[in-house]
C-alpha cells in the first residue's frame, strides 16, 4: 500500500497487485467487484482502479492515524478497559475496607 493525493487534495491509499498471473487478475476483478458493491461505515470506500499494461492498481480512501485493526476495535476495547479498572477499583475499595 501507498499513500498518495489526488490533484482535488483528497488523500487515497494505492493497492498495487501482482502483475502477470492469472491469480492476479481473478484477484483484482474480484475485489474491484466486491468492494465497489459493498457500502458500510467499517470498510474503505473504492474510490477507483488503473491499469497501465501489467499493473493493475486499486485506490482505496485513506484511513489516517493508526490502523484499520485500531478503528474497529481500539476504541470498543478502549471502554472496555475503563470499565474493567472501575469494577477493579470498585472490588480494591471493598477489599481494603
Amino acid at each position: 500500500m501507498h499513500k498518495g493525493v489526488l490533484p482535488n487534495g483528497k488523500e487515497i491509499a494505492v493497492k498495487s497487485l501482482k502483475a502477470g498471473t492469472g491469480q492476479g487478475e481473478r484477484e483484482f476483478q474480484a475485489e474491484v467487484d466486491i468492494i465497489s458493491r459493498v457500502h458500510h461505515r467499517h470498510l474503505v470506500s473504492l474510490v477507483g482502479y488503473c491499469i497501465a499494461g501489467g499493473q493493475r492498481m486499486l485506490v482505496y480512501e485513506f484511513v489516517p492515524n493508526k490502523t484499520l485493526e485500531h478503528h474497529l476495535h481500539g476504541k470498543f476495547l478502549f471502554l472496555l478497559l475503563l470499565r474493567f479498572l472501575r469494577h477493579l477499583s470498585i472490588v480494591k475499595f471493598l477489599v481494603e475496607r
